[in-house]
């Protein structure tokens, strides 16, 4: 035996922490308020990664934007036109479209850093 306190499990008992966390981004939330569409999103990259190994492969295309707009145009075109399956991989072209989505934001947002300090993360939130 030793002379230490024995640790507190019963998290109902403990004094509640602080935590500065209000102007933060969300991004734990995404998962909880769209848990579909992100399993959705999964299965595309997972589809991505069985055609090409490296997930982030997607990066480095060559006019990258042109590409994922045009492709995000293509399934929302086929999803609006009835057709709901991706030939190819079988899923949702709505799926499809959100991942274009998230590949042209993704771009955008690498190519423009000053959104990302100042706006999504401003001093504030840093500290």
């Amino acid at each position: 035996m030793t002379d230490k306190e024995p640790i507190d499990t019963n998290i109902a008992s403990r004094a509640e922490g602080k935590k500065y966390d209000g102007n933060k981004p969300m991004t734990g939330t995404v998962l909880r308020v769209f848990p579909l569409a992100m399993n959705a999103i999964g299965a595309c990259i997972k589809f991505g990664t069985s055609k090409y190994p490296d997930p982030n492969n997607w990066k480095k295309n060559k006019n990258a934007l042109v590409r994922y707009n045009d492709s995000l145009i293509r399934h929302l075109t086929k999803h609006f036109s009835g057709r709901e399956a991706d030939e190819e991989t079988t899923l949702p072209h709505l799926a499809h479209v959100a991942w274009n989505a998230l590949a042209i934001l993704e771009l955008y947002l690498m190519e423009h850093p000053e959104i990302v300090d100042k706006v999504m993360y401003p001093k504030e939130v840093r500290e």
